[in-house]
């Protein structure tokens, strides 16, 4: 129990937290289960200062992506790190589609590309 909470502790800690992860994985269940109980969709973690919505640009999870526009999303949030948009994530690893699915959701890239 104790190592648990420490793990918890630390994923905290780290920046991570379970809709990040759940987006990243494509885990729309779970993605649905936290914005229920009140996850802040928006929330930039990590050392990147990713959103949900980049996680899922990041891993091509385009479900994800749309689950998470359906919910309110912000299509446009730059990453702290480099200002990077979800769109510029999708473009940058060659998942086309969900680049189709963040321009036709108003999508935009970051001013600095």
């Amino acid at each position: 129990m104790l190592f648990a909470l420490f793990v918890s502790l630390l994923m905290v800690g780290c920046g991570q937290d379970i809709l990040h992860e759940a987006a990243e994985a494509g885990n729309l269940e779970l993605i649905e289960k936290e914005i229920a109980e009140g996850a802040n969709i928006n929330s930039q973690n990590g050392r990147d200062g990713e959103t949900p919505l980049q996680r899922a640009a990041t891993r091509g999870q385009i479900e994800a992506a749309e689950l998470l526009l359906s919910k309110g999303a912000d299509v446009n949030i730059g990453r702290k790190r480099d200002g990077q948009t979800a769109l510029d994530l999708a473009e940058d690893r060659g998942h086309e589609e969900l680049a189709k699915l963040l321009k036709k959701n108003g999508g935009r890239s970051s001013p600095d590309r």
